[in-house]
């Protein structure tokens, strides 16, 4: 190993301790002390303790992984969980005051970050696909967003408008009463394949009219519904396909603690939770929490084994609602508190379950991953970085339908062919 190399990997452990101890004093200063939403208390009299020893398992995780270059969809999925869940939720489990942190939350925790991290050596295995439909194509993406305006116009009954970054929470309990499933499907079919297909082969193929029309799609969902990841995620492809050819691990963890920094002197100095609310405890602290409320609430009461799904008919349902409105009932304010497959995995089969949705998860990303092999790095976490916050955030099990998965798999193996080779 040269010198070169050896600095390289001090440089990154280093930024390592330096993200968890922003996203200590981030929780600590502002989310607690400013009583964020995503607040859980906090006690701890040996902070540096606690994040050192954080650091270590993170830091050897990190080490095993291959992400020197992040060249596939996978390595990006399994890096931010790692930054973003798992290394903050340990981290949280052992501060916070309103938590039982077991020694099970800390197994699972630990072992599927280990798991995340090995699997990145897995190479990508290339999806031949035979043929191609013809050129047209924004027509799939194009009708689904057209549906959603026809929707939004002839049907919905909320209001819809700008609001203020500080007015979405209201914003969202207003546009609850005019829910339906069909406007679900369509705004997760927008959100998830249509405006990112239509942004990033629009931006591929210099048809920048397509690509406003996907940034468009976005900004209807954020006005109709107050989603504030309507806005972040239209940012984050347009960094990813800018930047996705030279990505690494060295390079995502410097920016996010200069991210985290900035978000800190700010908040600080203001005196106030103006950048945080809507940014780390967003992100950060509430994939994490979350995590943790489901593990713990779930490790003292009935699991559901799917009972309000697709094992109905096999399953009683003990509490006659699902897992994210049962915990947003419990732990909040009657909100739906949806989670990422470890708190879904261990509602519904515990410990197994989150193993079982890890493997679940771990087939989906390969399969992305193969399916778009051919094309350029950065097109391909570009067109699936929401997919990757969505699987963050949500069960996996709804994905496919709810959060747009399904359609852009299937239009990506009809039309991708036609794609590469029109923008080469």
């Amino acid at each position: 190993m040269s010198l070169r190399d050896c600095t390289g990997i001090l440089i990154k452990l280093l930024l390592l301790y330096a993200y968890l101890f922003l996203v200590y004093a981030l929780y600590r200063y502002v989310v607690v002390d400013f009583g964020l939403y995503f607040s859980a208390g906090y006690q701890n009299s040996t902070p540096i303790l606690t994040i050192t020893c954080v650091w270590l398992g993170a830091s050897s995780v990190l080490l095993l992984g291959q992400y020197n270059s992040i060249n596939s969809i996978y390595k990006l999925f399994s890096l931010l969980f790692l930054l973003l869940v798992c290394a903050p939720a340990t981290l949280l489990g052992f501060m916070v005051k309103n938590i039982i942190f077991s020694s099970e939350m800390l197994f699972i925790l630990s072992t599927i970050s280990l798991i995340l991290s090995l699997y990145s050596h897995w190479p990508t295995i290339k999806i031949k696909i035979p043929f191609s439909l013809s050129d047209w194509w924004w027509l799939f993406p194009g009708s689904v967003l057209l549906c959603f305006v026809l929707y939004l116009s002839v049907f919905y009954k909320g209001e819809i408008s700008l609001v203020g970054i500080d007015e979405v929470y209201a914003k969202r309990a207003l546009a609850k009463e005019y829910s339906a499933p069909l406007l679900n499907y369509l705004t997760g079919w927008v959100y998830g394949f249509a405006s990112p297909v239509l942004l990033v082969f629009g931006l591929l193929r210099r048809q920048y009219l397509l690509a406003l029309v996907g940034l468009l799609g976005f900004s209807l969902i954020y006005m109709a519904a107050g989603h504030k990841t309507a806005l972040i995620a239209p940012a984050l492809i347009i960094f990813f396909y800018k930047f996705g050819n030279r990505l690494s691990a060295l390079k995502l963890i410097g920016l996010a603690v200069a991210g985290l920094s900035l978000i800190l002197a700010i908040d600080l100095t203001s005196g106030q939770g103006r950048i945080t609310p809507y940014t780390f405890d967003r992100m950060v602290v509430a994939p994490s929490v979350l995590s943790l409320y489901y593990m713990e609430y779930f490790s003292l009461n009935n699991l559901m084994y799917l009972s309000y799904g697709v094992l109905k008919y096999f399953f009683e349902n003990p509490y006659g609602i699902q897992p994210p409105e049962l915990i947003g009932n419990y732990y909040f304010d009657g909100d739906w508190a949806n989670v990422n497959f470890i708190g879904d995995g261990y509602a519904n089969f515990g410990s197994l379950g989150c193993f079982l949705y890890f493997f679940i998860i771990l087939i989906m990303i390969k399969i992305c991953d193969g399916l778009v092999a051919s094309m350029p790095i950065n097109v391909r976490l570009s067109i699936f970085i929401p997919t990757i916050f969505y699987l963050l955030n949500s069960s996996p099990l709804t994905i496919l339908l709810t959060g747009g998965l399904l359609p852009l798999l299937l239009y990506l193996f009809l039309w991708q062919p036609q794609l590469v080779r029109k923008s080469a």
